[in-house]
């Protein structure tokens, strides 16, 4: 007899939700989820939906917690995008209940960022961005280069 071993399905909406991201309690989960019409970022409880908080207001692509959960890194604009992307910063309290604060403006990303990772405790952050090339390569292409080898 065959055992099926399936992990339960978090959410099943008629919306697109993704770039989910747990805690460091394993308590909640955020997600970005585009049920406004736009995409937003989302908390909710984890491993079972029950309580969604709405982070945002004003778009969300992706958010990262800090190690100690008690701050929301939210990414606004598309990863790999050429618009111009912010990050913001939501204080959160959790406990039985999730709260956080209205996110406040950290920094703005250049335009073209290819990915963003903050350090553990978002004192740093590592963007990715493309390096314009000003000069340009050379190739030689050398013909008949064994005849050459064979003459010295």
């Amino acid at each position: 007899m065959e055992s099926q071993n399936r992990s339960p399905l978090y959410l099943r909406t008629p919306f697109s939700e993704q770039y989910g991201a747990i805690s460091p309690d394993g308590r909640w989960l955020a997600y970005s989820s585009d049920e406004s019409g736009r995409f937003e970022i989302y908390v909710d409880s984890f491993p079972t939906p029950r309580n969604k908080y709405k982070v945002t207001d004003g778009g969300g692509d992706r958010a990262v917690w800090r190690q100690d959960g008690r701050e929301l890194a939210v990414v606004i604009g598309p990863i790999g995008g050429y618009l111009t992307q912010s990050v913001l910063l939501a204080d959160v309290q959790s406990g039985a209940e999730f709260r956080a604060s209205a996110p406040r403006q950290l920094l703005s990303l250049p335009a073209g960022t290819t990915g963003f990772a903050p350090t553990p405790d978002f004192q740093r952050f590592l963007v990715s961005i493309p390096v314009a090339e000003t000069r340009t390569s050379s190739i030689t292409l050398m013909l008949d280069w064994l005849s050459a080898v064979g003459k010295k």
